[in-house]
């Protein structure tokens, strides 16, 4: 009952800050563009993205294997319903069974890690390096800057 009254909650947030929140991102590494169709569903992915049980961000020295470049990805280890509905049209192959797909949009991990306070591996380790996410340290930034999505958060997160 509480994840419906979560879910009612955060579908109801009526403001849409289009002028503070990017929805759309551009993707080289694939063909279509990351696009959010509303601020409810780009705070329920920053959810799902917070809970380490469903993704890591990891930063890939690439170019030592001939790529154009370094890059960060979003590494999918669980699948999640609001993963599929909003950015399955985004996602790169995944590496042996632990990893099932990935998202490689630099512009988008970029865009959270500068933001949102998504924990992003230093870039000086040996590759690939991976991060956990802080929780509470999205949360607040969330809290502090758009707490009219807090819900929307919290139901990406718990799902």
């Amino acid at each position: 009952m509480f994840k419906f009254i979560q879910k009612i909650r955060c579908y109801l947030s009526k403001s849409n800050p289009t002028n503070i929140v990017k929805f759309s991102f551009e993707c080289r590494s694939c063909k279509n563009p990351i696009n959010f169709p509303n601020a409810n569903a780009f705070f329920i992915i920053l959810g799902v993205l917070a809970n380490n049980k469903y993704t890591k961000v990891i930063y890939e020295k690439n170019q030592k294997q001939g790529a154009r470049g370094n890059q960060y990805r979003i590494e999918i280890y669980t699948m999640n319903v609001y993963l599929k509905q909003y950015l399955q049209i985004n996602f790169t192959a995944g590496l042996g069974n632990q990893i099932l797909c990935r998202v490689s949009c630099k512009e988008y991990i970029e865009y959270l890690i500068n933001n949102f306070h998504v924990n992003a591996p230093s870039t000086y380790n040996l590759s690939p390096i991976i991060s956990t996410q802080d929780k509470n340290l999205i949360r607040n930034t969330i809290q502090t800057k758009y707490p009219q999505y807090l819900t929307c958060f919290d139901l990406g997160f718990n799902s």
